[in-house]
């Protein structure tokens, strides 16, 4: 539910992809940017999705606009420091709370991910151990995105 209280309609989940950003015929764009920022910190990365969500919406202002939280990553590798849980839930915190600003959606696949210590578990890694997610995650992360469709 977005922060004016509607539930999503759409049927169809996005498919031309061009860079974190994608639409389908019915003008429903996501957002989904990545792991990779998060050095940034959650400050300058909210800012940074605000500033697409306006240019989305300049063009299409009537679109509903979805972002994705940052997925989460094994205890392994959060210990390693770079990708680490605490940051990725403050950016997570702060994409939540940019998304209630600007009447956005947004889906948590970073808990749905998460096993019952917080961490991604060792079946879900994919090749690299984290944060590359394997073909179940990403199953589990489509039926997450499936249930808004």
């Amino acid at each position: 539910m977005n922060a004016a209280g509607r539930k999503p309609s759409l049927n169809l989940f996005p498919k031309n992809r061009a860079y974190g950003i994608a639409y389908n015929p019915v003008h429903y764009p996501s957002a989904l940017l990545g792991i990779n920022e998060i050095g940034y910190g959650p400050e300058k990365i909210s800012e940074g999705y605000a500033a697409l969500i306006d240019r989305i919406r300049a063009v299409m202002p009537d679109a509903e606009i979805y972002v994705m939280a940052i997925t989460p990553v094994t205890w392994q590798k959060s210990a390693q420091g770079n990708f680490n849980m605490p940051t990725i839930r403050k950016v997570n915190a702060a994409l939540y709370e940019m998304c209630r600003e600007k009447d956005c959606w947004y889906l948590d696949c970073c808990e749905l991910l998460c096993d019952e210590s917080g961490f991604l578990p060792e079946r879900y890694a994919g090749w690299d151990g984290s944060p590359h997610l394997a073909v179940e995650a990403y199953q589990a992360w489509a039926d997450l995105i499936r249930t808004y469709y």
